[in-house]
């Protein structure tokens, strides 16, 4: 998650650079919140630029012949790289691509032997050879089509234009927003509309696409082409579980990854070592104060930290309980009740929520409102981030954004104390002598090739993924101050202009983040599992029924989406779903070293 649903202020740029946009106002963000869920995210969206926001009218729908909607089969085995000459003046030596033209530009650029190279080397021999269009259609989140538009830093093109230099085609953008992707995508489905040549979808949305047929499995391209998903350096910070839950459905690849909406843990650095905190805290428990490692210390510590009489009044637990926001709260706490994980189903595709994990899930939220602020349950991500800058806040589980929009923000940061957020894993439980820790992904986006295009530029919109999704290519992207598309990749969490934007600590921390995150429900109806369980948590958090209702009410209502979507189906792709869990477990009491990163620029 990034401020996908705002503007930024000029505080949240990286040093040096002058304002890009208008900063998001609070009209802004609770405009139109009434609507339903899909609408909490619209009301705060803001894109990018006032240029770049401007809304286009996607082409007119057309409906491909049945024969059209299969795409042929492609080459099994990839050209062998040549002896191509680099593609312009500038790039380092044994370079082929990429941007020049700006301090440390060498770091994103690429070999011919390489994911971005390929992908490169092949659409210009495709475009030589008349089989590559002259411009492709990308459906895109208007937060974050900036990111690729933008030039930056100083000195550098943006993405879209180094794209069109180095290949000759052009890239055409069809704006979407978050309210209108999901039932837009699925009247293109319904049409079999072929306007556009690649489709945007959060990852819950992967299984509903690609059962409806919007999207093209990729498998062919990705034996031909060969990513680097799973190189060591160049490859996913998670590794084949983090590969599987980004790209895949029912064992075949569908999407590449282009987010990382992980949830680390943020707090108050200078609280957490306050030598008059650490005082008084063990002399109240009896322990040293530090970050909690499970909920039990969770509680401690946000229980010592919720001050309302105070000066300036502080609550010890920020995270964010408000219908749509809050579902993932429980996912966290409910995956982390067993060793390496508990499921959300068995494998009979019955749903595994109504027992003492799930009351437990709910039961700790509803006592957890006491540790937040009046009117938590209204609090969406974005009141969240403003508690924290205000110094009412001490910690909370938030999008990968927080320590990258807060500090020094002057609409969020009023007390000056955004220099202080640090991160860590969010707290989890102890089993069978293993502490287990499971953030969760919630959103983040995705891009595919739709099945319904034009079968002919099939391969070529699959290989401008390729090349937007590489280590080298996507860390410049990354940083892009323009939009809000988080890293996930490993070179990336060391990289030196990353960590101007994200913060030092936060992006060291990511190394120990993303290998322990859980997935949420990717099957298909991710959403309607998702707000079933927002809705039965709000009943909860409202009083309106006990824990041991909602975990009964919500096996119900999983029952009823399975039995909907299909048990066959579902019991298919949560095979799937299961490899994308983490087994990653620590030891307990044993807080993870972090290496900050440095912002020097080489």
């Amino acid at each position: 998650m990034r401020q996908r649903y705002g503007r930024r202020s000029a505080k949240s740029l990286l040093p040096g650079e002058e304002l890009l946009e208008k900063p998001i106002t609070r009209k802004q963000l609770v405009a139109g919140a009434g609507a339903g869920s899909l609408a909490l995210l619209l009301a705060a969206c803001g894109g990018g630029s006032d240029e770049a926001a401007t809304t286009e009218a996607p082409p007119a729908e057309t409906e491909a012949p049945p024969s059209e909607t299969e795409a042929p089969p492609s080459e099994t085995e990839a050209p062998p790289p040549s002896d191509e000459a680099p593609l312009k003046d500038g790039l380092a030596e044994g370079m082929y691509g990429g941007p020049v033209g700006w301090p440390g530009a060498e770091r994103y650029q690429y070999p011919l032997d390489s994911q971005e190279g390929r992908a490169i080397s092949t659409l210009r021999a495709l475009r030589q050879d008349g089989k590559a269009p002259d411009k492709l259609i990308v459906q895109v989140q208007n937060f974050a089509r900036p990111q690729f538009e933008q030039a930056f830093p100083k000195g550098a093109i943006s993405h879209v234009a180094l794209f069109e230099e180095e290949t000759g085609i052009k890239i055409e953008f069809v704006e979407t927003e978050p309210a209108s992707e999901y039932p837009d995508n699925l009247q293109a489905a319904a049409t079999k509309n072929g306007s556009f040549d690649l489709v945007t979808c959060a990852i819950e949305e992967m299984g509903d696409f690609a059962e409806a047929g919007l999207l093209r499995p990729l498998d062919d391209f990705v034996e031909k082409h060969q990513p680097q998903w799973l190189d060591p350096e160049w490859g996913y910070a998670g590794g084949e579980p983090f590969v599987t839950l980004f790209t895949k459905y029912k064992g075949s690849t569908y999407a590449v990854a282009a987010d990382n909406d992980t949830q680390p843990y943020f707090y108050r650095s200078d609280l957490l070592e306050s030598p008059e905190e650490q005082a008084a805290f063990a002399d109240k428990y009896g322990r040293p104060l530090e970050f909690p490692l499970t909920w039990e210390d969770h509680d401690q510590v946000a229980e010592f930290f919720t001050r309302p009489n105070a000066d300036v009044p502080l609550y010890g637990d920020v995270n964010t309980l408000a219908p749509f926001w809050g579902a993932v709260k429980w996912n966290e706490r409910f995956v982390s009740a067993a060793n390496p994980n508990l499921l959300y189903f068995n494998d009979d595709g019955s749903a595994n929520v109504n027992n003492d994990a799930g009351v437990r899930a709910f039961a700790e939220l509803l006592n957890s409102v006491k540790y937040h602020a009046p009117g938590s349950l209204e609090k969406d991500w974005f009141a969240q981030y403003q508690l924290m800058g205000s110094g009412n806040g001490f910690m909370g589980g938030a999008f990968s954004n927080q320590s990258k929009l807060v500090p020094g923000n002057p609409d969020l940061d009023t007390a000056g104390v955004g220099q202080y957020i640090k991160s860590d894993v969010t707290p989890g439980r102890v089993l069978d002598g293993a502490l287990i820790r499971r953030p969760v992904i919630f959103f983040n986006i995705s891009y595919g090739v739709n099945a319904f295009a034009d079968p002919s530029r099939h391969e070529a919109a699959y290989l401008f993924l390729q090349w937007l999704g590489g280590a080298r290519v996507y860390t410049w992207l990354t940083f892009n101050p323009g939009g809000y598309q988080d890293p996930f990749h490993v070179y990336t969490l060391s990289d030196p202009y990353t960590a101007q934007s994200y913060k030092p600590q936060p992006l060291g921390e990511f190394a120990n983040i993303i290998p322990r995150t859980a997935p949420p429900i990717t099957l298909k109806g991710g959403g309607a599992y998702r707000d079933s369980l927002s809705e039965e948590l709000q009943k909860v958090l409202t009083n309106q029924q006990s824990p041991e209702q909602a975990a009964a009410a919500l096996e119900k209502r999983w029952n009823k989406i399975t039995e909907d979507q299909g048990v066959e189906i579902q019991v298919e792709a949560f095979k799937t779903l299961k490899e994308a869990y983490p087994t990653v477990v620590d030891t307990p009491g044993e807080q993870l070293p972090v290496t900050e990163v440095s912002t020097e620029i080489a």
